[in-house]
């Protein structure tokens, strides 16, 4: 027993270092060990299961974190109590890895227990209250809730710049999701010099190539890339995909993840036959993981826009699949990456197989999220599908509900988005010439030559 003790504090000591991979080998050692010497049913063993799956998760390996410590949870759970420190760490391990496999509704739901078992049983200043309460503000802002996230971030900030100053890791994370909260929120001059400071800090800290600091980058390239700065953001995804690539490799899921940022970002520079080689390396690749699913709808809007209409058809099924498989039955996730399916759809000849995607997203929203921009967006892209086929009668006022209300929430358009409110109006000028309304379309064109919004890609 004491040499797995000692084996878990060495893989701790060096997986904090970065080097996850080998913290991994030396628990499973370890594990060996425990199983060899009957030694299953000690708190010693609960420990290196415990220490397992936060190393797990530092390799970015959701999938055998979710193994380790769903099964770990009761244990712990009858072994220290239902609100003790190591429960409420791997409540909050466990929620990550179920965010990394793309299940925000678990992790939310893991997250809002974690937090509220930490408030029950820690100490206010406990380090793992303080990521409980770090991890659930991210949830927040997945799920839109920025104000909430930004309303809990701000005081937190503030405690942990004076309980441990500016440099502390602690500190860094949580002025990152503050960073993006007031980038959403539209504080984009904020946002953008909250997140340059931070990376500035980790990296003098951790150096520039650590994967904290290199994540830290990564969210600011994303900050460029919502504001339409391309010029900005390829040169910063490819460097990321550089410093991922010598540190793991190029096979490695978080080098993946980047190659597919890459691809986004290249794909609505107009570079689509470039965007295509970077999607089809990540899309299909034996180490890609659910979390890479989204992939799938990035590559059939590629194909389709690149005229490869039969390798669009060719993957089509497979794709809309991958996202049942991944994302949980009528979310508000599967309705947004069938809703990248079909806006691939709806301009081509498979414009067909869009119709029942779009039915079924707008049910989703129109449940979920009545209120959203994206909802009326829906609306006037199944508007479009009909009016394709010549429903008229039907599409019309999906088209002229769905322009409306995306009118009234133009604000709430993301940047990258904005063509979308143009696309409806198009297909408000397309009705009113269908059937002969020419002064309607001529007053529609007017609304369209008004707009100087550029078409930043497909992003819905």
């Amino acid at each position: 027993e004491t040499i797995v003790r000692l084996l878990r504090r060495l893989a701790k000591t060096i997986g904090t270092l970065g080097y996850s991979q080998e913290a991994v080998e030396l628990l499973t050692t370890a594990r060996e060990g425990i199983a060899a010497n009957d030694l299953q049913s000690t708190r010693e063993a609960i420990y290196v299961e415990a220490v397992l799956g936060l190393m797990l998760l530092g390799d970015y390996r959701f999938d055998a974190v979710i193994e380790t410590l769903e099964p770990l949870l009761p244990r712990l759970e009858a072994t220290f109590g239902p609100n003790d420190q190591e429960v409420v760490a791997a409540m909050v391990n466990l929620a990550t890895a179920w965010e990394g496999m793309g299940n925000q509704d678990k992790c939310l739901q893991l997250r809002t227990d974690a937090v509220n078992r930490g408030v029950a049983g820690l100490d206010p200043s406990d380090p793992v209250l303080t990521i409980a309460r770090e991890n659930l503000a991210t949830s927040f802002i997945q799920y839109g809730r920025y104000q909430e996230a930004h309303d809990n971030l701000a005081p937190l900030v503030a405690e942990l710049r004076t309980r441990f100053g500016e440099n502390h890791m602690q500190t860094l994370i949580a002025e990152t999701a503050l960073a993006d909260c007031e980038f959403a929120l539209g504080y984009h001059d904020s946002g953008l010099k909250r997140q340059h400071n931070v990376v500035e800090r980790m990296s003098g800290r951790l150096g520039a190539s650590h994967p904290d600091t290199m994540t830290a980058f990564s969210s600011l390239a994303n900050y460029y890339w919502r504001l339409g700065n391309l010029e900005k953001s390829i040169p910063m995804y490819r460097e990321v995909v550089d410093v991922w690539e010598q540190k793991f490799g190029r096979d490695h899921p978080e080098t993946l993840t980047n190659i597919a940022n890459l691809g986004v970002n290249v794909f609505q520079s107009g570079d689509v036959p470039q965007s295509i080689e970077l999607f089809e390396e990540v899309y299909g690749h034996e180490a890609a993981e659910q979390r890479h699913a989204w992939v799938g709808p990035f590559l059939l809007q590629a194909y389709v826009q690149n005229g490869r209409i039969h390798d669009a058809e060719k993957i089509l099924d497979d794709v809309v699949a991958d996202q049942r498989e991944t994302c949980p039955a009528e979310s508000l996730n599967l309705a947004s990456q069938l809703a990248t399916c079909a806006l691939a759809l709806v301009n081509s000849e498979l414009a067909d197989r869009a119709e029942p995607l779009l039915v079924e997203v707008l049910a989703i929203r129109q449940s979920q999220a009545p209120d959203a921009w994206s909802t009326f967006n829906t609306q006037s892209m199944l508007g479009g599908v009909l009016l394709g086929r010549g429903d008229h009668a039907n599409a019309e006022p999906l088209l002229r509900q769905g322009y409306e209300g995306m009118r009234r929430r133009e604000a709430s358009i993301p940047l990258q988005a904005r063509a979308r409110l143009n696309e409806a109006v198009q297909r408000l000028v397309a009705l009113c010439e269908a059937t002969e309304r020419q002064t309607e379309a001529e007053q529609w064109k007017a609304v369209l030559a008004e707009s100087d919004e550029p078409n930043r890609g497909k992003s819905d």
